[in-house]
């Protein structure tokens, strides 16, 4: 943990070039993953801005913290989708929508630093407790008059009269971030470091999620912003998903690709009419929780309710409009109490997966995700496994022929697989691979190939994935190089392709 005159430790010089085995080794020895180096940055955020996705997660899993602002004002949203790294950004939404999400604070206990230039105290050298002296200590976060070497001994010891005395600190807060960034109301400073430096603690939750999709740098850019500007359409559609905001700004920027505009007005127009036409969002949640508090009673009036009102022009029940419409606040009350809404389907067989995957709603998949986790053995009895994993095949199938690389990547993340026990044999069973090279889309192919489909099957005319890429008019050097380095073979088809020997 010792830092040079930049306040940088040897973890931030590892994630920044994208060295995760040695990132992982510095963990494992204690290494402090929160430390802010004088322009503001910290490990994750100069992992993401140079786009190391590996490096990145890992240290995500060791409760980095996703909301750090540096110096310019950017958080690692704003370069998440300049980066256009759908992957690390779902990763990250997840952890800020956990309400208990709360990244480590260890920034602050760090002394074996270059930069300090005076000795700890010496009634902040033993621990307040056991009087513990060798081991890594911590002030009490309210007075900080007093230290522990663990959680266990500062609970011990308010019991035993710590709480009579303790007496909130006097310190002057240093500001999150500029004046014209909006600060998430449940994130605070709790102190500065040595250098002056904030430290940002925040609990996950909705708002959380909200605020930082909004939060604007310096040059008042959200995310969505970058993302329009840098053309990451993909990331575009993922943030207007999320519900980021949408200024004068940012409708502006989009003008200068029809279809970055198409995307970005369709998203406004959409958040204008109401999810019903005969009935209000709040009318219908609450409805939905009366029914649900006499449902014992009248099973069959709750069933009815989240069967109808049936909308759009498929006449789709309640939970497959919300998802087609990304509605996360209906879709969520609907799968508390009706799971079987899972199983719904419009006129045309659509479920709310399908439906979702579709559209490209990654928040309402992951949703769906958690209801299928939470799957009842009665829908186990209803739905036969080959009816879960064609229902699955269908929605990931549509997600891709979209292009709707966010739905693709929530159907392919771990926690999805777990859900419906999906194996990469079971992918096989669909020409996937060969329809992530036709619509070019590398990022879901990189993850087919990571979850263990075959890159070297065939479709029903007998080419592969490889064919396929190397017929097209432009060849994609770097998905050739993936098919090749998971798999493909370079057979005589190939090569006559090419007008090889």
């Amino acid at each position: 943990n010792k830092r040079n005159d930049k306040n940088s430790t040897a973890l931030i010089a590892a994630a920044m070039r994208g060295h995760t085995d040695i990132v992982v080794c510095l963990l494992e020895a204690k290494a402090a993953v929160n430390v802010i180096t004088k322009k503001g940055d910290t490990a994750l955020s100069l992992a993401i801005w140079k786009n190391h996705s590996e490096t990145a997660i890992v240290l995500l899993d060791a409760k980095a913290n996703p909301t750090n602002v540096d110096n310019y004002g950017d958080s690692v949203l704003h370069d998440l989708s300049r980066n256009d790294n759908i992957r690390v950004m779902l990763e990250l939404l997840d952890c800020l929508k956990d309400p208990n999400f709360q990244p480590l604070n260890d920034d602050l206990s760090e002394k074996n630093t270059s930069a300090s230039k005076t000795p700890r105290p010496k009634h902040l050298s033993v621990c307040g407790h056991c009087q513990e002296t060798n081991c890594q200590l911590q002030n009490c976060s309210r007075c900080k008059d007093i230290a522990y070497c663990s959680r266990e001994c500062q609970i011990k010891h308010w019991k035993l009269g710590h709480k009579l005395v303790c007496k909130p600190a006097k310190t002057t807060a240093a500001p999150i971030k500029p004046s014209s960034t909006p600060s998430p109301s449940n994130l605070t400073t709790t102190e500065k470091n040595e250098d002056g430096k904030r430290m940002m603690v925040v609990t996950g939750g909705p708002e959380t999620l909200q605020r930082m999709v909004d939060v604007r740098n310096k040059k008042d850019m959200s995310p969505l912003s970058c993302a329009i500007t840098s053309k990451k359409i993909n990331m575009v559609r993922l943030l207007l998903d999320m519900k980021a905001e949408v200024t004068e700004t940012e409708l502006y920027q989009s003008y200068a690709n029809p279809e970055m505009k198409s995307i970005v007005e369709k998203a406004l127009e959409e958040r204008k009419l109401p999810l019903f036409k005969d009935d209000t969002e709040e009318t219908f949640l609450a409805k939905l929780a009366s029914s649900s508090s006499s449902s014992s009673s009248s099973p069959s009036a709750a069933s009815s309710l989240v069967s109808n009102p049936r909308s759009g022009p498929n006449n789709a029940p309640p939970a497959v409009w919300a998802a087609e419409r990304g509605n996360v606040t209906v879709l969520t009350e609907i799968f508390k109490t009706h799971l079987k809404s899972l199983l719904d389907e419009d006129d045309r067989g659509w479920d709310p997966m399908l439906a979702a995957a579709n559209g490209g709603r990654a928040s309402a998949l992951l949703l769906i995700c958690e209801a299928w986790t939470r799957n009842d053995r009665q829908m186990q009895k209803e739905l036969s496994r080959e009816k879960v994993v064609e229902k699955y095949l269908k929605a990931l199938g549509a997600a891709i022929a979209q292009q709707q690389t966010a739905a693709a990547m929530v159907l392919l993340s771990d926690s999805f697989l777990e859900a419906l026990d999906i194996s990469g044999e079971i992918l096989d069973a669909a020409p996937l691979v060969a329809l992530a090279v036709t619509t070019k889309n590398l990022t879901v192919l990189k993850e087919l190939a990571e979850v263990g489909a075959s890159v070297a099957s065939k479709d029903s005319e007998g080419e592969t994935a490889l064919h396929i890429a190397i017929k097209q008019e432009k060849p994609s050097i770097k998905m050739i190089r993936v098919l090749l380095d998971n798999g493909a073979v370079i057979d005589e088809q190939a090569l006559a392709i090419r007008g090889l020997d």
